[in-house]
């Protein structure tokens, strides 16, 4: 695991919350703290998308003049097309056959959380977790030469905190089984400090 203490916050806070360069990554779980503390669990519920359930719908009624066309949910067969596209994380299927839960991924709550911390004052405090997806963890277990594979891998995770007007990131790894080789964090944490230096996020080792 590695600390990093941001030099910039405000650019730092524009590239997390305004720009595309955390999308990549899926959402853990989220709690910011203003008025009042909003908590997002990281849970993908594509029940929400689908109009297959046969039950009556309970949807928020319209604006008056608003075309009731342009707000409806796609179909389950839809569902897999939308995950493709950022709103959430694939399915795997493992090789026991057990399905991996999906996840949203940043791309599709950046928006929201965007909008909770926009405003004259700023977030008393905030954590995110962010998660490489299945395919991003694949890459790194096969370019590493690593005999895991990713059903061993809990998550790859990046935490970031912003408490008293600091913001702190910390890597994390979690597998399902304990083990003394710590390759994988090793190149995990590498690849955080690189992904820092590549988009010029300015930070000190902690």
């Amino acid at each position: 695991m590695i600390a990093v203490k941001i030099s910039d916050n405000r650019s730092f806070l524009s590239a997390l919350f305004t720009r595309p360069v955390f999308d990549t990554f899926i959402l853990g779980e989220a709690q910011i703290t203003t008025y009042t503390t909003f908590r997002i669990d990281g849970t993908w519920h594509p029940a929400y998308f689908s109009e297959s359930l046969g039950k009556s719908s309970a949807a928020v009624p319209l604006s008056s003049g608003q075309d009731s066309s342009h707000r409806k949910m796609p179909a389950a067969g839809q569902v897999s097309e939308h995950l493709s596209a950022g709103n959430g994380q694939p399915v795997e299927a493992p090789e026991n056959g057990q399905m991996r839960a999906q996840e949203p991924s940043w791309a599709r709550i950046r928006p929201i959380v965007r909008a909770i911390v926009s405003g004259k004052h700023s977030p008393l405090s905030f954590r995110i977790i962010l998660k490489m997806p299945d395919k991003g963890i694949q890459s790194i277990l096969t370019s590493g030469g690593l005999s895991c594979k990713v059903k061993d891998v809990n998550g790859l995770f990046l935490n970031i905190t912003y408490q008293n007007e600091e913001i702190l990131c910390t890597s994390g790894v979690s597998l399902k089984t304990f083990t003394l080789d710590k390759s994988l964090d090793r190149i995990w944490d590498d690849m955080m400090l690189r992904f820092f230096a590549a988009r010029s996020i300015a930070l000190e080792l902690q």
